[in-house]
């Protein structure tokens, strides 16, 4: 049984039937957990070019002692100012960190991709992090009326924008009542 996570328990039901008709089910659950492995502390966003640093967990159940080599994929949204591999050892049933420096550049979602390998036992772990823009929102909107069906606007984007960094978002709603009414979910229990 192959698991996607390195601790964690699943609760599992079972139905079974014979074919004379007997049943029988069963709640229980199953543990996953991976003796050696990896997680990255990634924060919920950071601000483009901004410094951070990238804490990285290392996690070894083994019987033994492991030195443990992560290391971070380099990619285009980003400048690594640190190290692209650092070596930790760890004691046997212990928990430690290494820290990466990294400079975002690029706005977006983005991927991390690091690897720990200590002798024969490795872990790979991807995680998405987000960049958002720095410097100032600029917002445009227009309300109005549909004429015969129809409206146009032309939206112009500012040429000194961040690149990554525009949104647009079109409403349409149907009526006073509905403008009135936008959000009351939130409201309802």
């Amino acid at each position: 049984l192959e698991a996607p996570d390195s601790i964690t328990s699943w609760k599992t039901d079972v139905i079974a039937s014979t074919l004379d008709g007997r049943i029988g089910t069963q709640t229980t659950s199953i543990t996953v957990f991976k003796p050696f492995f990896i997680d990255p502390d990634i924060p919920v966003s950071v601000i483009r070019n901004d410094e951070f640093q990238l804490k990285v967990q290392v996690y070894n159940y083994l019987e033994t002692g492991q030195t443990v080599n992560v290391t971070i994929n380099e990619e285009s949204w980003f400048t690594l100012i640190s190290a692209g591999t650092k070596s930790v050892f760890v004691e046997p049933n212990h928990v430690t960190y290494v820290v990466f420096t990294i400079k975002a550049s690029l706005v977006g979602w983005h991927t991390v991709k690091l690897t720990g390998t200590a002798g024969a036992v490795m872990d790979s772990i991807v995680k998405p992090m987000r960049i958002v823009p720095d410097g100032q929102k600029a917002e445009t909107l227009f309300n109005g009326d549909l004429e015969n069906g129809t409206v146009e606007r032309e939206l112009e984007l500012d040429p000194a924008r961040i690149p990554g960094s525009e949104d647009a978002w079109l409403k349409l709603q149907g009526g006073i009542e509905a403008v009135l009414l936008d959000g009351a979910e939130s409201y309802i229990t």
